[in-house]
């Protein structure tokens, strides 16, 4: 018994052993598996980071790549712009007006070319000329009447509770919501415009100023060419489209002999007396605007003064555009006058003597929306102190 009670202690010490031995091995497993855990986590930790780096290396290096290709493409537009700039004067040089249907083709496809040169200061000119030229023509219902050509839903509850008293409530069309301006355009065909290398920034001028007036509505828009004749291009009762453009472009050639500009004046404001207007109400003043363009070389000073007069009682507003291309051999700034005082000889300033009062010299093309703006301002001002 002694032996059998032996041999069955020894056995469950074995049994006990080896559950010991399992358990053992258990934990050991257990502490390694935490050990690659935790080593597994750092390693995914590391490889998140190292690829967050990565992934910011390649967004960095993405924004590089596409700021480098903004940078080559504004590069381009402007290397483009500058060679359109210069076939545009090579081809200005040799422009005649032309008839037939080549002819236009030729001058449409020199309006877009000038439409993509000058379309970013177009549409600055644009914006600048909204804030300043406000709508005048009643278009737009307003106001509280006893009649009128609509009912404003809105007061007829007022009007029943009221017993029918508050019969205030028809509106009429006394809200401005357009402009009715009427601007005409005159651009210099002469052949001092080619001399002085004016013809470019001439016929840039033209489309921009034109195309930032369609943009706004601003009212009427008329074109003509003076030089040694007035001729009338584009007439008010149409409207100026990028169609009307090339039509226009193609009738100038630079070549007239002379600058009548007293000549331009009495056919502006018979022009003026001749169109009709859109009204709305009574007729607002101060609504007529000129736009001339030419290098300023003027013959005829003396008889100017009285036109210029009637031309401003009129309500008519004169904007000169000089146009004084630094390419060129002479500026008018230079340019001096010789007048006799008495027996004495006095040299004046060309530029100081100028018959019209509001005037911009105008030498790069980039400028010509603030500077026409500013003189639209003062002009603005000056009416509104009129009336005061």
């Amino acid at each position: 018994m002694d032996v059998v009670s032996k041999n069955k202690n020894e056995e469950e010490q074995k049994k006990e052993e080896k559950k010991k031995e399992k358990e053992e091995k258990k934990e050991e497993e257990k502490v390694e598996q935490a050990n690659n855990e935790t080593s597994d986590g750092v390693k995914k930790e590391q490889t998140k980071e190292k690829k967050e780096k990565e992934e910011g290396k390649e967004e960095e290096d993405e924004k590089e790549d596409e700021e480098m290709n903004e940078d080559l493409q504004t590069r381009m537009t402007l290397e483009d712009l500058m060679k359109m700039r210069s076939d545009l004067e090579i081809e200005l040089a040799s422009w005649k007006e032309r008839e037939g249907p080549q002819a236009i083709a030729q001058a449409e496809e020199m309006w877009n070319k000038f439409v993509q040169v000058t379309n970013e200061h177009s549409v600055a000119l644009c914006e600048q000329i909204r804030l300043i030229l406000l709508p005048t023509l009643a278009t737009k219902l307003k106001g509280d009447y006893k009649t009128g050509k609509r009912i404003n839903m809105k007061k007829v509850i007022g009007y029943i509770a009221s017993q029918f008293k508050k019969d205030k409530i028809w509106m009429r069309r006394s809200r401005p919501a357009e402009r009715n301006f009427r601007i005409l355009m005159a651009i210099d065909d002469s052949s001092s415009m080619k001399e002085n290398q004016s013809g470019l920034i001439a016929m840039e001028s033209l489309v921009l100023i034109s195309r930032a007036l369609s943009r706004l509505q601003i009212g009427q828009v008329a074109m003509a060419k003076f030089g040694g004749t007035v001729d009338l291009l584009h007439p008010f009762d149409m409207p100026f489209t990028d169609q009307s453009g090339p039509q226009v472009i193609r009738r100038f050639s630079f070549d007239q002999g002379s600058t009548d500009l007293p000549l331009l004046l009495h056919q502006v404001l018979q022009i003026f007396e001749m169109s009709p207007t859109r009204s709305s109400g009574p007729k607002m003043e101060n609504q007529d605007l000129i736009f001339i363009i030419s290098d300023g070389r003027l013959n005829q000073r003396a008889s100017l003064d009285k036109l210029i007069l009637d031309t401003s009682s009129r309500g008519i507003f004169v904007v000169f555009i000089i146009i004084d291309n630094p390419k060129s051999k002479g500026s008018i700034l230079d340019i001096q006058t010789v007048k006799y005082v008495g027996k004495q000889m006095k040299i004046e300033s060309y530029i100081d003597e100028f018959p019209f009062k509001y005037y911009i010299i105008l030498q790069q093309i980039h400028n010509l929306p603030d500077v026409l703006a500013d003189a639209l301002r003062q002009w603005l001002e000056l009416i509104m102190l009129k009336s005061n």
